[in-house]
């Protein structure tokens, strides 16, 4: 008949709204912590992640070789991002140059 406090508290935080928002700026700090991990020396200060809509993740690049190197690498990424978050929230990435 009781419920305990925490899985309420979780349960309706997972309902809201503002759940989603979190969850789209996990996916952008993950994939700015990536880009770190694959692009070579400086190369990932040239690119940030900026948001995701519509499972689309939208990525600023300074350098349209920086922007390439992560094409090729992009279902890396997304598999990458979706497997650490444990479902399905990215399916595209857009580089905005």
């Amino acid at each position: 008949m009781f419920s305990d406090l925490k899985s309420l508290i979780a349960k309706n935080i997972q309902k809201s709204p503002i759940y989603r928002q979190i969850e789209a700026a996990q996916v952008v700090e993950l994939f700015d912590r990536l880009a770190k991990e694959i692009l070579p020396g400086h190369a990932s200060d040239k690119v940030k992640g900026l948001y995701v809509k519509n499972k689309v993740l939208h990525v600023a690049s300074l350098s349209s070789l920086v922007a390439q190197e992560l094409k090729f690498k992009e279902t890396e990424i997304i598999n990458a991002i979706n497997e650490s978050l444990g479902r399905e929230m990215v399916n595209r990435i857009r580089y905005v140059i």
